[in-house]
């Protein structure tokens, strides 16, 4: 059944309204008819089975048949920093970690980093969002990651009291990541990927001062993407959120 995530005031007390650009993606995409059903999404683990009822090239709405509470969502809430490097490349990031189950994602803007502004991305952030709505519904997520302004590392905030933070550094040699996840009790982790050139000496001070733990993923070096899909990945496991 096909999902899609709508604004609450798609939806009524017993009809939903789809707006504009997925009215056009029901109608003239996947041409579905009166008496189909799909789902309805408010973003806040709301689920309402729709039953098509209007389909034309103006409006597109339906009735609600069934009212349910999302249980897809990985009880570990991770937020995912990522130094800001080629479109391509961040977007798929930005896909996969969604399809993994990342919470929220940070842009970040590091020393090396290809991005050196704010104000470069700006024009790229709808993009962004659009990826991480279709993905959360491809996926079958209950609620789209947020994606959080962009930050610099040289002024990261400190972690709140009940998150645990790790930043992936390839020239971590003491710490594992298998072992630091172990010896958290956090359900809130933050896991922060640098770019292709990696994190200087200083910045990996500055995330320590922010309370992230160098840790290591091992002897094999991988790119920023792989690191990042692994990384959400592997915290996922290790708290039993990719059980059944």
């Amino acid at each position: 059944m096909n999902r899609f995530f709508v604004p609450g005031v798609c939806i009524q007390t017993q009809r939903v309204v789809f707006p504009t650009d997925l009215a056009h993606q029901i109608y003239r995409v996947l041409r579905l008819h009166p008496q189909e059903h799909v789902l309805a999404l408010d973003n806040e683990g709301g689920i309402f089975e729709v039953e098509l009822d209007i389909i034309n090239s103006t409006e597109v709405s339906g009735q609600i048949i069934k009212r349910d509470h999302g249980v897809n969502e990985a009880l570990t809430q991770i937020t995912l920093y990522l130094g800001l490097t080629q479109r391509e490349k961040f977007e798929l990031i930005l896909q996969k970690c969604t399809e993994v189950g990342v919470r929220s994602f940070v842009p970040l803007i590091t020393r090396r980093s290809l991005v050196q502004s704010g104000r470069d991305v700006e024009n790229k952030i709808e993009r962004w969002q659009r990826i991480l709505r279709e993905a959360a519904e491809q996926s079958e997520r209950d609620i789209i990651p947020e994606l959080k302004k962009v930050q610099s590392l040289s002024s990261l905030a400190k972690l709140a009291s009940d998150e645990a933070g790790f930043v992936l550094w390839e020239e971590e040699a003491a710490s594992n990541f298998r072992a630091a996840l172990n010896e958290t009790q956090n359900r809130k982790i933050s896991l922060l990927i640098g770019p292709e050139g990696g994190l200087s000496d200083d910045e990996v001070k500055i995330c320590k001062q922010a309370g992230f733990q160098p840790v290591s993923l091992g002897k094999r070096i991988f790119r920023m993407e792989t690191a990042a899909i692994v990384a959400a990945a592997v915290t996922l496991f290790a708290n039993g959120d990719m059980d059944i």
